[in-house]
């Protein structure tokens, strides 16, 4: 969340064999770059509008490490 150009991201899935289920960046220089970098991965915009119900259905985490930085 609040992904920016996707730094902290690149580590999380370097360091622990991850991969990107989806992130939240709003400004138009990131949003760019991360469609590059994760063509196909969902960005889910304003983390303040977010449905979490239709992100994580049913309660259950749809990840199992959230990473952000906020701004």
């Amino acid at each position: 969340m609040c992904t920016g150009i996707g730094g902290l991201d690149l580590a999380v899935e370097a360091h622990f064999d991850a991969e990107l289920a989806w992130y939240a960046e709003i400004e138009p220089g990131p949003c760019r770059l991360l469609e590059r970098q994760y063509p196909g991965v969902p960005n889910l915009g304003d983390i303040t509008t977010v449905d979490w119900k239709a992100v994580m259905p049913h309660g259950q985490p749809a990840v199992d490490v959230l990473t952000a930085g906020y701004p």
